[in-house]
């Protein structure tokens, strides 16, 4: 499995006084899709079916990418980016020159080619209307790091960010047999309609999703590989331990005008077992997130 990643941090300053919501990942998915559309759109279209100009198009290939292989499906890959805004807190009142900074991995080199634009996408960002209000952002710059999260640079403009090409993650230790995950942000399974509770999740359970999100990441964006023959009869083997709780968390949706529930299982868990047949997408598991809603900072997952 291979699939470049590379990390940067979106840097702003508070212009104006704002009453910071409780969570900001979805304030944050919308801005960056529309600003995105906004400087990368050539037609003005209201839908890009259609449109002759998609294969150059950063919106399409960043917020809206398609796949022949999914189109077969009737399905559509996964967007290469992941956005983890700050750790929520109850609402917070933020002050003209206040810094504010939101963290965003970039998945696969199509992803990460688009970075100029991507400067200029955020740039615009700040200039879109916050729930019928004025908007208390100014960009200030973008930093990229490395997958230890050391500062490589920081741009002020778009063309700095040209020539960066990210980075695989390293291979966890091939003598392994337990990780200790850590649960950040609230995890959203769903099988069958129906969302995980702590009782229902099982290693195989965890395993799964990662195998099925990686494989469609690599197949869209990098490169994907087989699977070991005994990658399946192995998950039985694997057992977990779980010091987790279910919480709820909330967003403000603009289109639906009503508080949404983000409700997912946060804490602890460790699983072991034979995991060598699992490490290559395990080594992409703090850079991906993992259930429903994982492009704006959901089900982050960190190993311990």
């Amino acid at each position: 499995m291979s699939l470049s990643v590379q990390p940067i941090k979106v840097h702003f300053n508070i212009t104006k006084r704002w009453e910071r919501p409780f969570y900001t990942g979805s304030l944050w998915r919308g801005l960056f899709g529309h600003s995105l559309k906004t400087v990368s759109c050539m037609t003005n279209a209201d839908t890009c079916h259609g449109c002759p100009l998609t294969a150059s198009c950063s919106y399409y290939r960043v917020f809206e990418p398609k796949g022949q292989v999914f189109a077969q499906q009737n399905s559509k890959p996964p967007p290469p980016y992941v956005i983890n805004p700050p750790a929520p807190a109850a609402q917070v009142h933020m002050e003209p020159g206040d810094p504010f900074t939101l963290e965003m991995n970039l998945l696969g080199q199509q992803a990460i080619e688009q970075l100029p634009i991507i400067f200029s996408a955020w740039k615009m960002a700040c200039k879109m209307p916050i729930a019928n209000s004025g908007n208390p952002f100014a960009l200030q710059a973008i930093e990229w790091l490395d997958l230890e999260g050391k500062s490589l640079g920081v741009a002020h403009t778009p063309h700095e960010l040209s020539m960066l090409r990210g980075a695989e993650p390293p291979q966890l230790n091939q003598d392994s047999n337990q990780l200790d995950l850590h649960l950040v942000t609230p995890l959203r399974m769903r099988v069958q309609k129906r969302y995980l509770q702590v009782s229902d999740l099982t290693a195989e359970s965890l395993i799964k999703a990662l195998l099925r999100r990686t494989h469609l990441l690599e197949a869209a964006y990098g490169q994907t590989q087989d699977l070991p023959d005994e990658w399946q009869t192995g998950l039985a083997s694997l057992r977990v331990k779980k010091d987790l709780r279910w919480v709820d968390w909330q967003r403000w949706s603009n289109r639906q005008k009503q508080h949404m529930k983000l409700g997912g299982l946060m804490g602890h868990l460790s699983v072991s077992g034979d995991l060598q047949a699992y490490l290559p997408a395990l080594k992409l598991l703090p850079w991906v997130n993992l259930g429903k809603n994982c492009s704006f900072g959901l089900g982050r997952i960190a190993i311990s």
